[in-house]
């Protein structure tokens, strides 16, 4: 095998080495390691921040969970949605989690902003509506 063919993608004639040489079945790689190019330590901020934003709307940091007696003893739930104006200062509707648990003693209430909820609240946001998922497991 030649070990040397032409290269042509620069002007003129160059020669190079070829890339793999196949000795007795083995390959072995001729190719320089690729340089590391310098990031921009501005653009590495910029994405450290925003993943930690990002971690920081998906994590259930908003989510409240209210032991009533003691907690739920079985698997029934009642979901209903919170609905609020001006960026959750303002009550739209009332959701009334005693009503939910039907007379039970022993329960729990869940509020906390689900993904849908996050969701949702991307495209009403825009008027200050904001909605929050309001669960009571009997």
């Amino acid at each position: 095998k030649r070990l040397w063919t032409p290269c042509k993608t620069h002007i003129g004639a160059q020669w190079r080495l070829k890339q793999e040489l196949s000795i007795s079945g083995f390959s072995v790689n001729l190719r320089k390691p690729a340089e590391k190019k310098e990031q921009n330590p501005m653009l590495t901020k910029l994405s450290a921040a925003l993943l930690i934003v990002a971690m920081l709307c998906v994590i259930g940091c908003m989510t409240h969970i209210h032991k009533v007696g003691d907690g739920a003893q079985g698997t029934e739930m009642m979901v209903e949605r919170q609905w609020y104006v001006l960026w959750g200062i303002v009550p739209i509707n009332d959701v009334d989690t005693h009503a939910m648990a039907a007379g039970a003693t022993d329960y729990e209430i869940i509020t906390m902003q689900t993904p849908v909820d996050f969701v949702i609240s991307i495209f009403t946001g825009v008027v200050t509506v904001n909605c929050r998922t309001v669960t009571v497991e009997k």
